[in-house]
């Protein structure tokens, strides 16, 4: 079965070659420039995972991930970001992001995400535990130092 992926954010280039390189990995993948769109999708139809960067017009990634966990609280959302601080990372951790990426980022780190993203969600459902803190920038380093 293909896992399926919400994939959100603005920079419309950067998600035509994200979708592009999830799809080529055999993802079934849902893009939006939208946040306000995605959002009303996901309330429709529900997904494995969701990709959204930070920083958009209408509602934040931040935003968006609270809505997310509303709805689908065991969906994991990877949140991106050019615009780093620790604030947000604590922020994204509280709300259940699985991972915090900056950008920019190799695509490998990416791909490597959204497999451990969509693995702990397996592991998940298989042993109905928690996931663990996922992430090694700085700014997730310095939340697991506070944890």
């Amino acid at each position: 079965m293909k896992h399926k992926i919400l994939l959100v954010d603005d920079e419309s280039k950067l998600l035509k070659a994200l979708k592009k390189a999830l799809e080529l990995d055999g993802y079934e993948v849902f893009d939006f420039t939208n946040p306000i769109s995605a959002l009303e999708f996901l309330q429709k139809r529900k997904v494995d995972l969701v990709i959204s960067d930070i920083r958009m017009s209408g509602m934040t990634g931040i935003e968006l991930l609270g809505k997310l966990k509303e709805i689908y609280p065991e969906v994991p959302c990877i949140l991106m970001t050019a615009f780093s601080s620790v604030e947000t990372a604590v922020t994204a951790v509280k709300l259940g992001a699985s991972d915090y990426l900056l950008k920019p980022f190799e695509l490998p780190e990416f791909k490597q995400a959204v497999i451990k993203a969509l693995s702990d969600q397996s592991d998940l459902k298989a042993e109905n535990d928690f996931p663990t803190l996922i992430g090694n920038s700085n700014e997730i380093e310095q939340v697991k130092e506070i944890i």
